[in-house]
């Protein structure tokens, strides 16, 4: 697990020096360089595999050709093995070897050979061509920015703000996508000149021109038609496959464990350890005081840790928000409001003092049904058939009554179903992942920031994925869309940046994309069926772990976040961040309504905890990055 960074078409050592040094807490270990008139290659090092050989950059026979890698390819064995038989002269037991002889062998579009979670950045000296490319589910980030002809890239955002040329510049389109989603979904950052490189796609750059091509997509999966079998042979077909992604999964010459909240996803992973493991698994969990006890799962984490004869580590915390927020902002480098990265920071910082390398269960309710939308989206089928006239008047009823600020807050997921019920399909689901709707932005906008967003209606990214893909259902198309905006661009970046902040390699088995392609296929009834999510999943586990732990309610990682703004814990940065001097000399939102939201949460009216949330980090951000 490294960092690494870069530019394409000059040459500039102390540049580059700069940029690695920016992500030193990406690679602790060790630090590596490349340079030539056209090119520069930085990396730092996090020693998982290869402890002694495997510094990089690493080259092929004739120094030709340099990569510097970030992640891990989990097939790399039979890759160097076929490799081999091809003619190819390995010098180390590096995963990052087999890059290079993999696009000598296979070309630019190499990628799709790679089983893994990878960004990397190759340069043929020969060609003077530069190839960055990033896995298949966007696993590990890829930022990149041309200036002029040249390109630069980088793991992080904070690389690329070294090159003196690169505005920070916010782009408008980025800060009304991440008030709807609490992210920016890609190929968007924050900052204009800045963009991600997408999943499942390569960038070549050659003699100042470059071009983006994808090599994976998860849509493809449907070519294939329907997973083959019965539920009986689906089952088995699922058990078989989640003990072998969780078996490569767990590779490493580094100490490593993995989180336990308690829930399905995280339990399956423990289940699949053991087997896996002669010795007790070491797992990591946090909770929360007698205050919050809602949102614990401690209990459920230590009967699973006692079944498996686990090795456990407990927290609990009572997280200094003012303190620990000013650091999610500068690990992060973009607005982000998912509340779920202060648990996994902390569950991060406590893991790494026992191992260098954690599995987490990310990408399971993708796979397999796992959120209560999911079940909304099949019931709104049915729901729809009712008048539209009634379906307003039911929405319009829940929309008075007061919400709660427990983790389940069941009265505003109920008024979320209800108020997308009144909508298309596609709208409705759209809706229910989306925080600021369009009526709320006209609000919540200034007149200037209506002006630089003329688009803010736009449901793109989104829409855009449920037209193209080829899947045919409803739950399917959902489905698609998620790993491509919420599973890459929140989830899987959340899980990223919190874990690196403490050098810690976190691994996410349940998105690796032969788990995706395999509950691609499946029919929606072995997702959901009736009242129960993840049905197929819970089949396929009922024979390894507790019964209670197959019929628990999900939560996992939680934070009391409607509370704290309630009460006096944060009230003084956000009587700072959300001042009328504040919000007035920014001029991006309208002080009267922000104020008449923090009055409707503390009463109890509404849950306004996700959108000041948003509001309080993108302030955050702003102080740290552009003033």
């Amino acid at each position: 697990m490294c960092g690494i960074c870069g530019f394409a078409g000059f040459k500039d050592d102390t540049l580059l020096h700069d940029m690695a040094e920016r992500i030193t807490h990406r690679g602790p270990d060790s630090d590596g360089f490349y340079s030539d008139a056209l090119a520069g290659l930085g990396m730092r090092r996090l020693k998982v595999i290869d402890l002694s050989t495997g510094d990089q950059p690493l080259f092929n026979e004739d120094k030709t050709i340099a990569v510097v890698f970030n992640g891990e390819i989990y097939n790399f064995h039979e890759l160097k093995k076929s490799l081999q038989q091809k003619g190819h002269t390995f010098y180390t037991n590096s995963d990052t070897e087999v890059i290079v002889h993999a696009y000598e062998e296979y070309g630019d579009l190499c990628s799709k050979y790679f089983r893994g979670m990878f960004a990397f950045a190759l340069w043929d000296k020969t060609k003077k061509k530069l190839v960055l490319s990033r896995d298949h589910t966007g696993i590990k980030p890829l930022y990149i920015a041309s200036v002029g002809n040249n390109l630069v890239f980088g793991s992080e955002i904070k690389c690329l703000l070294q090159h003196p040329a690169i505005p920070r510049d916010i782009d408008y389109e980025a800060l009304d996508k991440y008030l709807t989603l609490l992210y920016v979904p890609a190929p968007l950052s924050i900052f204009r000149n800045i963009r991600k490189l997408p999943p499942g796609h390569t960038l070549i750059w050659q003699n100042g021109k470059q071009s983006i091509q994808q090599y994976w997509d998860l849509s493809a999966a449907a070519s294939a038609g329907p997973a083959a079998g019965n539920e009986r042979a689906l089952t088995e077909q699922l058990d078989a496959l989640m003990k072998e992604t969780i078996q490569c999964h767990m590779i490493s010459d580094v100490p490593l464990g993995t989180f336990l909240s308690g829930g399905l996803d995280s339990s399956a992973i423990v289940a699949y350890m053991s087997m896996a493991s002669s010795q007790p698994v070491k797992t990591f969990t946090i909770g929360y005081g007698n205050k919050d006890s809602s949102f614990n799962e401690l209990e459920k984490a230590r009967a699973v840790a006692k079944h498996f004869g686990c090795d456990h580590h407990e927290y609990i915390v009572e997280p200094n928000v003012v303190d620990l927020l000013p650091a999610l902002v500068a690990s992060y480098d973009e607005p982000f409001a998912d509340s779920s990265s202060i648990p996994t920071y902390l569950v991060s910082q406590y893991a790494r003092q026992n191992v260098t390398v954690a599995l987490t269960g990310i990408g399971g309710d993708e796979c397999f049904g796992g959120y209560p939308r999911y079940m909304g989206a099949r019931t709104s089928l049915l729901y729809e058939f009712l008048p539209l006239a009634l379906r307003k008047g039911v929405s319009g009823m829940l929309h008075r009554l007061p919400e709660s600020s427990t983790s389940t807050n069941t009265l505003g997921r109920l008024k979320r179903f209800a108020k997308g019920g009144t909508l298309s399909p596609y709208e409705r689901y759209l809706s229910w992942v989306s925080f600021y709707n369009a009526a709320e932005k006209e609000k919540l906008y200034s007149p200037e920031l209506r002006r630089l967003t003329p688009q803010r209606n736009n449901l793109q990214p989104h829409l855009g994925y449920f037209e193209t893909t080829d899947a045919d259902r409803y739950l399917q198309k959902i489905f698609y869309v998620d790993v491509k905006t919420y599973l890459a661009d929140d989830l899987l970046a959340m899980g990223d940046r919190m874990s690196m902040a403490h050098s810690l390699e976190l691994r996410v088995p349940f998105s690796d994309y032969k788990m995706l392609e395999f509950a691609f296929q499946l029919p929606d009834h072995l997702r959901v069926r009736g009242g129960t999510l993840k049905y197929l999943m819970k089949k396929a586990l009922a024979k390894h772990l507790p019964p209670g732990i197959i019929t628990e309610r999900k939560q996992g990682f939680m934070i009391p976040i409607a509370r704290w703004i309630k009460d006096e814990e944060i009230l003084p940065l956000l009587n700072d961040c959300l001042s009328k001097k504040t919000i007035d000399t920014r001029g991006f939102f309208d002080y009267t309504y922000i104020m008449r939201m923090l009055d409707d949460h503390r009463s109890g009216r509404r849950n306004y905890s996700d959108q000041l949330w948003a509001l309080l980090n993108f302030e955050l951000w702003h102080r740290n990055y552009i003033d």
